[in-house]
């Protein structure tokens, strides 16, 4: 289970939504979550199988994906 709140402007929740004023509880993944980093405006997450998904904030190419767009929701990296 994972607890976040805040602002989640960039999406960097993961919870498809802008921000949370009280924490929320949830399990937003199929696969099971061994670690998660935080950055200003993303996130990232490592799988049990050693996938890496991110979300939030993407100018620069913090989410490691393809194409520099924010994500609201977290997605496979390269």
């Amino acid at each position: 289970i994972m607890f976040c709140w805040g602002d989640g402007s960039s999406g960097q929740l993961g919870l498809n939504c802008e921000n949370v004023s009280v924490p929320i509880a949830g399990n937003i993944f199929s696969d099971k979550v061994t670690e998660i980093a935080c950055g200003e405006q993303h996130t990232l997450f490592l799988t049990v199988d050693g996938r890496i998904l991110s979300c939030g904030r993407n100018s620069k190419g913090q989410l490691g994906r393809q194409k520099n767009r924010d994500s609201k929701l977290p997605g496979k990296t390269i």
